[in-house]
């Protein structure tokens, strides 16, 4: 398993990233606060604060799947606040 924090920009983001998930087994969970929707839900995506970093938990990752989805990784880190500063930078 691990842990990333992915940012989205637009819509068209949101949309690009479950493409980039959709064919990969396995879960994906994206986490805000008390809110676990399931990555692959655009509707679920749709519904979380789209405005600061989001904790991506994968349960079977793999080179394929990391390079799917490095335009939207903003941090690694286990602190929200360094994956916020992170996305300035």
């Amino acid at each position: 398993m691990r842990t990333v924090y992915v940012s989205f920009s637009s819509v068209m983001d949101v949309k690009k990233f479950i493409e980039g998930i959709s064919p990969f087994d396995g879960n994906f969970d994206l986490i805000d606060g008390m809110y676990v929707v399931d990555a692959k839900s655009l509707m679920g995506i749709l519904g979380m604060d789209l405005t600061k970093p989001i904790q991506l938990r994968i349960q079977k990752d793999n080179d394929k799947v990391m390079q799917a989805i490095e335009h939207f990784i903003v941090g690694e880190s286990d602190t929200i606040s360094d994956a916020i500063e992170a996305r300035v930078m």
